[in-house]
């Protein structure tokens, strides 16, 4: 029983260093944000919309990149890079292997700064 504990405080600590990692610098005030629900279609690729704004401030001309699992399966990791289409706005478009909850793990890069940020989401079934 005592390793699962440390197991926890491990996870615990590491979630609280990333968020302070997170927090660091202009970044950290940023607000990422998924403004649409992935749909999932068989063979065909899903589009993902983030926004990122700083208060009320889009920010721009960032390279945002992440790497896609799935929570609750294993369908391996998926690669994605998002291109700046609109002010604050960050499309990516990838081919899922099916719906369900899906965590994202995002590579922000500003200048010479990068910031990492986690967030789940949920891809719906193009069928329903």
């Amino acid at each position: 029983m005592p390793k699962i504990k440390k197991q926890y405080k491990l996870v615990i600590l590491s979630i609280l260093f990333l968020a302070f990692l997170v927090g660091c610098g202009g970044g950290g005030n940023w607000v990422v944000q998924l403004e649409n629900e992935p749909v999932y279609e068989r063979g065909e690729k899903t589009k993902i919309v983030f926004t990122v704004v700083d208060g009320e401030a889009p920010v721009n001309d960032l390279q945002i990149s992440a790497l896609l699992e799935m929570s609750r399966m294993d369908h391996g990791h998926i690669e994605v890079d998002f291109i700046n289409v609109d002010n604050g706005v960050y499309l990516g478009e990838v081919e899922l292997a099916m719906p369900g909850e899906w965590i994202a793990s995002l590579t922000i890069v500003s200048g010479t700064d990068e910031y990492e940020k986690m967030m789940e989401f949920e891809v719906g079934d193009g069928h329903d």
